[in-house]
């Protein structure tokens, strides 16, 4: 049961004195991270959520410029008489603006779907989470569509930047099944942790039971090697075993045995906690 963090203000029918809820308001938002549909939680802590990171199951998207909402009232049906009854809960489209670059932009391209995330969102007070309606879970909010516009370059004293735009789909957790969750009650910092930076290995040599790599952002090739935990759990060597890995002399070196095939980066963190990982180059 999720009853630790007592500004929940949970429920289905009750009263309307403002006790414990009294006026929250929860500030700006300052971001939403992107959850793996139907994933679902009992607590969150620093260990839970790194693990969520690690896994891909969650992606971060932080630095909310500009925030808008539309299509928030329930749709409503007048007969000939002039009576009104609401005929379904809203689906509200809400867009959001980043001004973080091309790089960005290009990452956001490919999360676009539609019923592939349920979401979380990060208020200036923070964290805002769905739940289960039987209490026992928390969870994101129900997703259907995930959108992007076209990447708006600068014009004039207009910055260049970036939209998504997104539906949350289940009414009832917008008015009734949510959880408020304020960051002094957590045991880390949420907005510390940007999302998984994607990079690019480049083989620099592989001879002699050594494989010599650089690491590069697979977006801007900025060279990240020296970021990069030098430890054998970092990698993955397809066909062959990793003894050792080290930095020497600006690159990454892995000392193997067999005869690798290819090498990938894992889910890797540095000492800042930002993540990195790649996808798999194959050795010739």
């Amino acid at each position: 049961m999720i009853q630790q963090f007592l500004a929940a203000c949970v429920g289905a029918e009750s009263g309307t004195g403002s006790g414990q809820c009294s006026n929250l308001e929860i500030g700006d938002k300052k971001g939403i991270g992107l959850i793996r549909k139907g994933e679902k939680f009992t607590s969150l802590t620093k260990t839970s959520f790194e693990d969520l990171i690690e896994n891909r199951k969650l992606h971060q998207l932080l630095g909310v410029e500009d925030f808008e909402i539309a299509d928030a009232e329930n749709e409503q049906f007048t007969s000939s008489q002039g009576f009104k009854k609401v005929i379904r809960g809203s689906k509200p489209t809400e867009t959001l603006t980043f001004r973080k670059g091309m790089c960005f932009d290009k990452a956001l391209a490919s999360l676009v779907s539609n019923g592939k995330y349920d979401l979380i969102q990060y208020f200036d007070k923070g964290v805002l989470v769905a739940t289960t309606k039987d209490g026992e879970f928390m969870k994101g909010f129900s997703l259907g569509m995930l959108d992007k516009a076209k990447f708006s370059h600068l014009s004039g004293g207009d910055p260049s930047n970036s939209k998504i735009m997104y539906q949350l789909v289940d009414s009832q957790e917008l008015d009734l099944y949510w959880l408020f969750i304020p960051y002094t009650a957590l045991d880390f910092d949420p907005l510390s942790y940007d999302g998984i930076i994607q990079t690019n290995i480049n083989v620099v040599s592989n001879a002699g039971g050594v494989l010599t790599i650089e690491i590069l952002d697979s977006c801007s090739g900025v060279d990240l090697t020296s970021l990069i935990p030098a430890v054998v759990g970092s990698f993955n060597l397809v066909g062959g075993t990793i003894t050792t890995v080290a930095l020497v002399g600006g690159n990454i070196e892995i000392a193997y045995t067999g005869t690798p095939t290819a090498v990938s980066l894992n889910v890797v963190q540095d000492a800042d906690e930002n993540y990195y990982t790649s996808g798999s180059v194959f050795l010739a």
